[in-house]
């Protein structure tokens, strides 16, 4: 009778949910339920998973009824993205559902979708706090997991803009120097996509991190290894993992609610210090016994060797060890600070981490039953006191004030910041001057030289220019030219400018001549398998024996030539006849050589070439406005020309520079849509439309600049105020020409 029951509830609720859509009735659900097709009813339990019209208990029947439900895997014929319930749960902000899943259905948390999502990274993506939290606090978080893409669960939320979760997934350890297979960090990734917070949230924590690896490598002169730990110092300076990794079978666990004091162990300052006994009144010996003969040997007056101390916090250390997983003593890292003694200011810095982490150690020194000295509890307040007096300095407020700053302390030539100095005056392009003041930076910590990742490859520096007409996208492009230069970044600040019709117009093979004027051309050595090497007026070396000739290429000659087929069968169709491209070439030397006059080589007669242009390709910019005409789905020519930026963008990536521009829609649908990689490739940055203000501020330095007065109205408003009040009511439509 109960199972009874359950069927006709489990009927009863998919009948319900159907009837919310139109043309939907009770017999499906009745045929559904008769025919009991799998992939029918877990499509019915994903839409009411969406719908958040239903309880956990709805569900629980679903799948106490159908057992196979809560760890189906659908094969891609049955869903195309290949996603259990528990990614559905995690994608539809559904905690509650996540928990009972988890909890009491053992539903897989390594189930992968057919992007190698994980449900951990499905969270992530949808910067669903709740359920990251859930699937943390099981022991779920999968940070070093990869998708197809070879990202991890910080470099998804990173991709899709979800600050909240950064924060969240670097707080528990996240790895952010991972790089994704087009060797990119989270922090390039959204770099590229122009999530400049998350980006300076990831840079933030990088540059603390570094920090931190930079005190735990000074210590390595004052103390043993095993203190030395990078795992040991970072658990001091963050709170602890409810999963914490083991070190060598010790867990270091230092919440900041850790009980400073010790149980059964008392330090009294006579004359000298003294541990009252090291074993019990079992005879048995303590846990902390041997860190507390350290700190005594550390803090007597009395000359006790160096090596004492450090043999007392080994054995303090194998102690832990022997014992398993348990706590380390706060006190340990007093110890390793007292170990540091000779080094000021090292020792300074650890003090004031040790007091920020532990403020009960102050205003009670050891003649009050403290464990601090007089003079650690004297060097903590004046580093206390020095640091509040920096964080009072102020800070620049406007961009200008920044980049000043900035310019004089990296003390910038006038060539290396004048790009920078049109720039920050121009009206508006917030986001643009950030994105430059960046790129300062960058260069800044790497030299002003171009930098590199950590396989030697270069950076590139490609851009998106994405917005209406008229807010400086090509004024831009040119000063980002002469900025890359500025920096380092760039060896030249030449600038090709043009339309995608422009370019298809001109045709792909004067495109590739143009664009070789910033790339150089193949520089390759040998038969010229690559026709872009063979450009009209090239200049090049011939190898005639033993030696190279300097040349001219003066005329190329492209055919198509039929390949030999073979006769048709009988009662079958002629074969499809296959052409191959035959290139026709003549070089031209120049008088007083040994070989003087014109050569002539074709598909049969190659000779050896070396190209000799590269160095007059200097590298710089193409910028390609409207590049979304060039419709490389629909069009044959604008697909050659695509390929030709792609390819540029990776082999060129240590000399050129490529901007598309143009409405962010179609930029997406026509290019994005066609090449997923070009996001990867490009980083995007929003050219907002003006406001009313800008407006008013473009037309007054127009004026100003062609001598124009207006007529002053007392007591009304002035017609330009009122002209660029209406032009900005048409702001974010569409082809506002903005200025």
């Amino acid at each position: 009778m109960a199972e009874r029951s359950r069927q006709e509830a489990i009927r009863e609720m998919m009948a319900k949910y159907l009837s919310l859509y139109p043309g939907v009735d009770n017999s499906y659900a009745e045929k559904l339920y008769k025919n009991d097709g799998k992939w029918c009813i877990y499509s019915v339990v994903v839409k009411m998973m969406k719908s958040f019209g239903y309880t956990v208990s709805h569900f629980q029947e679903a799948f106490d009824f159908y057992t196979w439900l809560p760890n189906h895997e659908p094969s891609p014929a049955e869903d195309p993205t290949k996603k259990t319930l528990l990614h559905y749960a995690c994608l539809f902000s559904r905690p509650d559902l996540l928990t009972v899943l988890l909890c009491d259905y053992g539903a897989r948390s390594d189930a992968k979708d057919e992007k190698g999502y994980i449900p951990f990274f499905e969270a992530a993506k949808s910067g669903n706090l709740a359920c990251l939290e859930i699937l943390y606090s099981k022991g779920f978080a999968y940070f070093d997991r990869r998708d197809v893409e070879n990202r991890t669960s910080l470099m998804i939320a990173a991709f899709f803009n979800q600050k909240e979760a950064v924060k969240k997934l670097l707080e528990w350890g996240a790895n952010a120097d991972s790089k994704d297979s087009h060797k990119a960090t989270a922090q390039d990734i959204a770099r590229t996509l122009g999530h400049n917070e998350v980006a300076e949230v990831i840079r933030l924590f990088r540059r603390e991190q570094s920090e931190r690896n930079a005190r735990a490598t000074a210590l390595k002169r004052w103390t043993s290894a095993d203190p030395l730990n990078r795992r040991l110092y970072e658990a001091w300076q963050h709170s602890p993992n409810p999963h914490p990794t083991p070190v060598n079978n010790v867990q270091f666990n230092l919440a900041p609610a850790h009980n400073i004091e010790a149980d059964n162990i008392e330090l009294v300052r006579m004359n000298r210090y003294d541990v009252s006994s090291q074993r019990n009144y079992f005879g048995n010996q303590q846990g902390h016994s041997d860190l507390f003969l350290c700190l005594a040997y550390l803090g007597s007056p009395l000359i006790c060797s160096r090596s004492d101390c450090l043999k007392a916090l080994k054995r303090y250390e194998g102690t832990l060890r022997a014992a398993g997983l348990i706590e380390v003593h706060p006190l340990y890292f007093l110890a390793i600070i007292r170990l540091t003694k000779d080094d000021a200011p090292l020792r300074r810095t650890l003090l004031y981490d040790f007091v920020q982490q532990y403020p009960e150690t102050l205003g009670r020194t050891v003649e009050k039953g403290g464990w601090l000295t007089v003079e650690e509890e004297k060097e903590s307040l004046e580093e206390i006191e020095s640091t509040k007096e920096e964080e009072v300095e102020p800070v620049p407020e406007t961009l200008r004030d920044k980049w000043n700053a900035f310019a004089t302390a990296a003390k910038l030539t006038t060539p290396q910041r004048e790009a920078m100095d049109e720039l920050v005056n121009l009206t508006g392009l917030a986001t643009v001057k950030e994105l430059a003041m960046d790129l300062y930076i960058e260069a800044q910590e790497n030299g002003f030289k171009p930098p590199t990742g950590t396989d030697g490859a270069p950076r590139e520096y490609n851009f998106a220019f994405l917005g209406n007409p008229g807010t400086g996208k090509t004024t831009v492009a040119r000063l980002l030219a002469k900025i890359l230069e500025a920096t380092g970044l760039r060896a030249g600040h030449k600038v090709i400018e043009m339309t995608a019709s422009d370019a298809l117009r001109k045709g792909v093979q004067k495109f590739s001549d143009e664009l070789a004027a910033l790339t150089g051309g193949d520089n390759s050595i040998g038969p010229p398998a690559n026709s872009k090497l063979l450009r009209k007026g090239l200049n090049v070396e011939v190898l005639h024996g033993t030696k190279w000739f300097p040349g001219k290429i003066a005329r190329v000659v492209k055919t198509q030539k039929p390949r030999p087929t073979p006769p048709a069968k009988p009662n079958e169709p002629p074969p499809t006849i296959q052409y191959d491209e035959v290139v026709t070439y003549d070089v031209i030397y120049p008088d007083g050589t040994e070989d003087t006059g014109m050569s002539q080589f074709d598909d049969k007669k190659k000779p050896m070439l070396r190209h000799v242009d590269k160095g007059a390709a200097a590298g710089g910019v193409l910028f390609l406005d409207e590049a979304y005409d060039l419709d490389p789905a629909g069009n044959t020519n604008g697909r050659h020309i695509m390929a030709d930026i792609m390819k540029v963008a990776e082999d060129c990536r240590d000399r050129v520079s490529i901007i598309l521009a143009g409405y962010k829609d179609d930029i997406e649908n026509k290019l994005y849509a066609y090449n997923s990689g070009m996001r990867d490739r490009f980083r995007a940055i929003l050219f907002e439309d003006f406001d009313e203000n800008e407006l008013l501020e473009v037309w007054e330095g127009l004026s100003k600049a062609a001598g124009w007065k207006e007529a002053d109205t007392p007591g009304q408003m002035s017609v330009s105020r009122v002209a660029a009040r209406r032009l900005a009511q048409r702001a974010s439509i569409k082809g506002f020409a903005n200025a």
